[in-house]
């Protein structure tokens, strides 16, 4: 089963990408997955196929393993993109 997270607006939703290259680590014995940790290693890119799941006009999807940083830095993506739309 696959999943899509994505924040959707009828406003323009900047692309975000992080300003360094970090790690990805993947232990299959394991079971674990490493990316560096670090709070800004994730990515909002853009869904162009948004309109077939919502009636807004612009989205971005989200690619990331979860931390509380960067659960806090989508947090305020997402205050700064209400600050032009009603919804999101």
């Amino acid at each position: 089963m696959s999943a899509c997270r994505f924040i959707a607006s009828n406003s323009h939703l900047p692309e975000f990408a992080p300003l360094q290259n970090y790690p990805l680590e993947i232990n299959i014995d394991n079971g674990t997955i490493y990316d560096g940790g670090a709070d800004d290693n994730y990515f909002l890119n853009t869904f162009t196929a948004v309109q077939d799941y919502t009636d807004k006009n612009y989205g971005v999807y989200l690619e990331w393993y979860y931390t509380d940083g960067r659960a806090n830095q989508i947090i305020e993506y997402i205050k700064t993109a209400l600050q032009k739309s009603d919804s999101i």
